[in-house]
């Protein structure tokens, strides 16, 4: 029997982190946002690929889940959405200090993550906030290579 609010579910879940997917971002969450005054927040693990190619991609699976469960702890995210791989999209309130975030996985699990934030009230659009928010990220990963 089909159930529609379970594949609806489904669709705007990923399974394997425990969040929102990019379904969920772009269908839901930025229709919901457009006109609020919010902080969003790209996030991305440094050298990913280093940690999936030698301790393989079950240790990969745990260090997106825990990043996940990590954040969710984080009072002030409203959501937290899988973006690609090994980028997410979180959504705030107020300003959130990630290097602190950033400090405790690093010492939980051996591996850092780059992060930009940007404050959605001063763009028109959703597409200049991610151009942007990612610009801020890589700006910050390539200070730390």
């Amino acid at each position: 029997m089909f159930n529609y609010f379970k594949y609806k579910h489904l669709a705007y879940w990923d399974l394997l982190c425990n969040c929102n997917n990019r379904n969920f971002l772009e269908d839901k969450l930025i229709k919901k946002y457009a006109n609020k005054s919010t902080y969003i927040t790209m996030i991305d693990i440094d050298y990913f690929k280093n940690v999936n190619d030698t301790l393989g991609h079950l240790a990969g699976d745990k260090i997106l889940h825990s990043l996940v469960e990590l954040l969710s702890n984080e009072a002030n995210i409203k959501y937290i959405c899988r973006y690609g791989g090994d980028e997410f999209i979180l959504v705030h309130d107020k300003p959130i200090d990630f290097t602190v975030h950033n400090e405790l996985f690093i010492d939980l699990y051996a591996v850092s993550f780059s992060f930009g934030t940007v404050y959605k009230e001063k763009y028109d659009k959703i597409t200049d906030v991610l151009i942007e928010v990612d610009k801020l990220l890589y700006n910050q990963k390539n200070t730390r290579r």
